[in-house]
């Protein structure tokens, strides 16, 4: 059918045809909740699950990556273009996301039942049909009771190719190990109003990494301030490094998106050099096995 399997955040062209719901009544309930927001779903977020002992752990590990997921955001931002035009926005499908009821950063909770409470007081009042719509940029698995609890890192846009998804996967990781660590040790959690989170994923998505952002990391000590991407990416990098052993093999792809290489940035260079068609070609052609582009 002359169709290609490609990741990207979002949708860079009109569709030919109207958008296609499906028929489930799943997916029926979710267009009733949202109208014309589930018709514009033309977008790809990543997510990365990350085991932990429980969900009292779970519910620390929240609070204390809130910090770093707009950093998350940056570095991951893939879907600057929509509709055939370049939005301005690094991660145009973090803003559009906005839109909906439970989106942003998590609120910071003092236990794992406070967030079920949270959650399920968004289901009763309707603004979410069920607790899997919860949005927010990190979660706690789903059920309550699941054998394999888990946070879910959402924040990101979907990766072009594997090297960059490896990436992101791997500091998401290295973020989990650490807040575990210091949840053990007695390390304070950081806290900061969820408004200032907010603003800080606004900044990551409008950039990326090729201006400031903001840091939260010192939000605590009431130190919040804009700095260079490559200096809160240092402090991430530092954060993490005494529980990441695998650090240096992230590095080739976190240096391409530093430098300019980062989903973003390649497919603003694309369009500009030569329309969709170049567009297209670099997504196709960033996931095509090894050696069929010879071929």
């Amino acid at each position: 059918q002359g169709a290609v399997l490609a990741p990207v955040g979002a949708l860079p062209f009109d569709p030919a045809e109207p958008v296609a719901v499906g028929r489930t009544e799943r997916h029926q309930e979710l267009l009733a909740q949202s109208s014309e927001l589930a018709l514009e779903q033309l977008a790809g977020s990543m997510r990365v699950y990350v085991e932990v002992p429980d969900r009292s752990f779970g519910a620390t590990i929240m609070n204390r990556l809130r910090p770093w997921l707009h950093v998350l955001l940056a570095l991951s931002a893939n879907s600057p273009i929509w509709r055939g035009r370049d939005t301005g926005f690094a991660s145009w499908r973090s803003i559009s996301a906005r839109r909906r009821a439970a989106d942003g950063p998590p609120p910071y909770v003092r236990n794992a039942a406070e967030y079920d409470r949270f959650v399920d007081q968004l289901v009763a009042l309707g603004v979410v049909p069920d607790r899997g719509q919860v949005d927010w940029w990190l979660r706690l698995s789903d059920p309550p009771g699941s054998s394999r609890p888990t946070v879910e890192i959402q924040v990101c846009d979907v990766q072009l190719d594997v090297q960059s998804a490896v990436m992101i996967t791997g500091l998401a990781r290295a973020l989990v190990c650490r807040a575990l660590r210091d949840a053990v040790i007695g390390v304070s959690e950081p806290r900061f109003p969820s408004a200032l989170g907010r603003a800080a994923g606004w900044q990551a998505a409008r950039h990326g990494v090729s201006d400031e952002l903001i840091q939260l990391s010192a939000a605590a000590a009431g130190k919040t301030w804009l700095r260079p991407a490559l200096d809160v990416v240092a402090a991430l990098l530092a954060h993490v490094a005494p529980v990441a052993d695998d650090l240096d093999a992230l590095m080739p792809a976190l240096a391409d998106t530093l430098l300019g290489a980062g989903g973003a940035e390649r497919q603003r260079r694309a369009l500009a050099e030569g329309g969709q068609a170049r567009l297209l070609d670099l997504v196709r052609l960033a996931n095509e096995p090894a050696g069929v582009e010879a071929a």
